[in-house]
């Protein structure tokens, strides 16, 4: 039904590069190189990737956090496309990403950059993290009627890579960004409970460490 590849990294760059080169358009233009035939090159290269990156389905899905920049454009190149996005508790996020190494400007060296680019970044929510982990069978309900797609057992699962659907999804990296043993101290939790405007919005700054995340999706 659906088939979500490997994170794209390569997305990014390509989504760069096509909207600088749309800035300066008039020596494309002259060789024949105009902007639809550059956004069918471009629309092209990704779906060629992704199809090529796992089995074949239906209806493929492209995970990319780094793309969410480019929301814009990938509207553009993909006009029937349904875009989702999923916010979690920044403390849980900035310590995830960090211990993951997938993003420069997450590391250990420089955590008080990190909260606050996390902070910079998280500006829409369409759907968050914990909603999905707590009440797994109500929320990808609702994603499913938007993807108007129909309900599958298989999706209460979720693999490790593409090929994999043997592990029920769980709720052990909720709170981990709170234990002893996590990347941030409690001087960076402190320093992000007070510095974060993001987290106030998003309703994850409680008076408790962690907070009830089952009472704030329930709210």
């Amino acid at each position: 039904m659906i088939s979500c590849r490997p994170k794209l990294i390569i997305t990014k760059f390509l989504l760069r590069y096509r909207r600088n080169r749309l800035r300066s358009m008039d020596r494309l233009v002259e060789s024949g190189i105009t902007a639809n035939v550059l956004n069918d090159a471009a629309a092209a290269f990704i779906t060629t990737l992704i199809k090529e990156m796992g089995p074949r389905a239906p209806r493929l899905c492209h995970r990319d956090t780094e793309s969410f920049d480019y929301l814009e454009d990938l509207n553009i190149l993909f006009p029937k496309g349904k875009f989702i996005h999923i916010v979690r508790d920044g403390r849980a996020t900035v310590a995830s990403k960090i211990a993951r190494y997938i993003n420069s400007n997450y590391t250990s060296e420089n955590i008080t950059d990190a909260i606050l680019t996390w902070d910079e970044d998280t500006t829409q929510i369409l759907e968050d993290c914990e909603y999905i982990v707590l009440n797994p069978l109500r929320e990808i309900q609702k994603v499913l009627q938007f993807l108007s797609l129909p309900w599958d057992e298989k999706l209460l699962k979720y693999g490790t890579d593409f090929s994999r659907t043997d592990q029920l999804i769980h709720r052990s990296s909720l709170d981990s960004w709170s234990k002893e043993d996590s990347l941030l101290s409690e001087e960076y939790i402190t320093f992000m409970n007070e510095n974060s405007i993001a987290l106030k919005q998003l309703g994850y700054l409680t008076d408790e460490i962690p907070p009830n995340y089952a009472t704030i999706c329930n709210n």
